[in-house]
């Protein structure tokens, strides 16, 4: 998968939380939305800077400068702005790809436990279907392969509603 087919995949599924997602449709999407969104707000910030730097009064050559930084800075957010929704419908995906709650994504609001995200989006996913799916590679179960590891800080999992209808 490349990054052409990846941002086609995640733009097409735009707000698409459930279901799993492969580490290439992943990182692609998060490289290119790096550049789509960095470029423009860092070519902006540098025009808005330099018309300040070169005068920016009201008849200055600087004012050019600015007023073209200006516009990449909204476009730059624009961007931003257009691809937050499909950015986290994809980091979630990815999540349940690892058989885990996209509840995880809640480590963004809590400065440095958000790089625990980016171990859980490098990992493998598990292989074969899952409580969020089949597996988007294809590929069949281990069945020797452990659960994922449960962190101690947190109370066990309650056990499924339907397993008491189970006899």
């Amino acid at each position: 998968m490349g990054a052409g087919d990846a941002v086609r995949l995640v733009l097409g599924r735009y707000a698409v939380f459930d279901g799993r997602a492969r580490r290439a449709e992943f990182w692609w999407f998060a490289l290119v939305q790096g550049v789509v969104v960095t470029v423009p707000l860092t070519i902006g910030w540098t025009l808005v800077l330099a018309g300040l730097l070169v005068g920016a009064s009201a008849g200055g050559p600087g004012w050019v400068l600015a007023a073209a930084g200006a516009y990449l800075l909204v476009v730059g957010g624009a961007c931003a702005a257009a691809l937050l929704v499909p950015s986290y419908a994809v980091a979630a995906r990815r999540l349940h790809d690892t058989d885990r709650s996209a509840l995880w994504l809640l480590l963004v609001l809590a400065p440095y436990a958000s790089w625990i995200l980016y171990w859980f989006w490098a990992e493998d996913g598990r292989p074969g279907p899952n409580r969020f799916g089949p597996d988007p590679q294809g590929r069949a179960p281990v069945p020797w392969l452990p659960p994922p590891a449960h962190p101690p800080w947190l109370p066990p999992r309650p056990s499924p509603p339907w397993s008491v209808l189970r006899p």
